[in-house]
C-alpha cells in the first residue's frame, strides 16, 4: 500500500437503490484495522456465532418491519485480534444513508470461538448470559 496510507485497511460497502418513492439502501462496514490481514475463514466463523444468538436474530426480524426491508442489519469488524486484545470486536447495527448505527457489541476469541457482550455505557465485558440475565 502506499506510504500514506500505511498499512491501513478500510472497506466500506454501501448498495443504495431509488425507487420513485423512497431509497433502499443495505450494506456493510466490513473491516478497519492497522498493519494485519484479516483472515476470511476465522471471520465468516465469527459472524456466523454472532448471527446465530436469537437476539441478533430477532433484532434483523425488527429492523426488517420497521424499514419494510429498506434496510437490514449490517456487521462491522471494528477490530481484528492483536496481541494485547485477541479477540475479534464486531459490533451489529444498521447503515442508513449517512452512517453506520451501532446496536450490539461483541467479542469473539477465535481460539475459543466464546462470544462475549461489550456493554459499552459501563466498559464492561459480560458473558452472553450474563447480558442475556440483566436486559429487560
Amino acid at each position: 500500500m502506499g506510504q500514506g496510507i500505511k498499512g491501513i485497511l478500510k472497506v466500506v460497502f454501501l448498495l443504495c437503490v431509488t425507487t420513485l418513492n423512497s431509497v433502499i439502501c443495505k450494506g456493510a462496514y466490513v473491516a478497519v484495522c492497522e498493519n494485519c490481514v484479516p483472515d476470511s475463514t476465522t471471520e465468516n466463523e465469527v459472524y456466523s456465532k454472532v448471527k446465530a444468538l436469537i437476539e441478533i436474530m430477532n433484532y434483523s426480524k425488527y429492523v426488517d418491519s420497521v424499514y419494510d426491508g429498506k434496510i437490514g442489519v449490517s456487521f462491522v469488524t471494528k477490530a481484528l485480534p492483536a496481541p494485547n486484545k485477541p479477540y475479534y470486536w464486531v459490533q451489529v447495527g444498521i447503515v442508513d444513508l449517512f452512517r453506520f448505527i451501532p446496536q450490539f457489541n461483541f467479542y469473539i476469541f477465535p481460539d475459543s470461538m466464546v462470544v462475549k457482550f461489550y456493554d459499552t455505557v459501563n466498559d464492561k465485558v459480560l458473558s452472553v448470559e450474563e447480558w442475556r440475565n440483566r436486559k429487560d
